[in-house]
C-alpha cells in the first residue's frame, strides 16, 4: 500500500474526480479536515495517509450516491466516533473497516446504528455483525433499520492498495 496519497493519486485509484475529492475537504465533511496538516498553502499538493484517503473516498462516494452534504457529514462523524470504552482511532468503525481485511462492508442504519459485515473468505457467506448504537457503543439488539447505507469497503481497499 502507498505511504501517502495526493488527490490525483486518489482519483487515479478510484475514478472519483479531484473536484469531488476537493469538495469533501473544502466543505469540512471529515472531522479535523480544517487543520493545518490538510493544507500547505494555495497551489501545494495535499498529501494524505492511506486511512485519510479511505475516509475522503467514503465521503465522496456517499455524496455521489445522492446523499446531502449535511447527511454525509453526520454519517462520517458517526463512523469516526469511538465505540465502547476506548477513545482512540482504532475503536472507530471507519478505522476498523479500513484496517481489518475481514470486513467486507460497512452499514449505517437510520443514521443511528452501524455494523461491519464480512468474513475471512468473501467467497463464502458473509458474517454479519450486529447493529451497534453509535451514541452508546452498545449492541442494538434486534434493530431493523428502515434505511441502510452500505459502503463496499473491501472493494475500496483494493482500489487504494493498487
Amino acid at each position: 500500500m502507498k505511504e501517502s496519497f495526493e488527490l490525483k493519486d486518489i482519483e487515479s485509484a478510484t475514478g472519483i474526480s479531484v473536484q469531488r475529492l476537493r469538495y469533501v475537504l473544502d466543505q469540512g465533511i471529515l472531522p479535523g479536515s480544517s487543520g493545518p496538516s490538510w493544507s500547505r498553502g494555495r497551489g501545494s499538493p495535499r498529501s494524505f495517509t492511506p486511512f485519510e484517503a479511505f475516509g475522503i473516498v467514503c465521503a465522496a462516494l456517499l455524496l455521489g450516491a445522492g446523499l446531502r452534504r449535511r447527511a454525509v457529514r453526520g454519517y462520517i462523524e458517526m463512523l469516526c466516533t469511538p465505540t465502547g470504552d476506548r477513545r482512540d482511532v482504532a475503536s472507530t468503525p471507519l478505522y476498523q473497516a479500513f484496517q481489518q481485511s475481514s470486513v467486507a462492508a460497512l452499514d449505517v442504519g437510520d443514521g443511528d446504528y452501524i455494523r461491519l459485515i464480512g468474513s475471512e473468505d468473501y467467497q463464502r457467506s458473509a458474517h454479519i455483525g450486529g447493529w451497534v448504537d453509535i451514541r452508546t457503543g452498545l449492541g442494538a439488539g434486534m434493530c431493523e433499520p428502515l434505511v441502510t447505507v452500505r459502503v463496499d469497503v473491501a472493494k475500496l481497499r483494493r482500489h487504494l492498495r493498487g
